[in-house]
């Protein structure tokens, strides 16, 4: 069984993309979306991932996650400790 890496550096940036027209799913309407694009280091390698989400998830990833310094695998572990410094994020469930 390997060792597992902590986690090293964290780079995360939020782009917002503009929509060619408003669109709207019946609920809510917007003119752009924002993607989050997420680098993290362990091990001597790189990880990218992204999502579509609020900008502050970049500043989540790269702060609280950052933080935690967990090895990346253990999401659990990784999501409970971004989540101890946040006051209104929902529990697990």
């Amino acid at each position: 069984m390997a060792s597992e890496a902590a986690l090293g550096a964290v780079r995360a940036e939020a782009y917002r993309i503009p929509t060619d027209a408003p669109e709207a799913d019946g609920t809510f309407a917007w003119t752009a979306t924002t993607l989050v694009v997420v680098e993290a280091e362990a091990g001597g390698r790189t990880g990218l991932g992204y999502t579509y989400s609020d900008a502050g998830a970049a500043g989540l990833a790269s702060g609280a996650l950052a933080a935690a310094g967990s090895p990346p695998t253990p999401t659990g572990r990784c999501g409970t400790s971004c989540r101890a410094g946040y006051s209104g994020t929902p529990a697990d469930g």
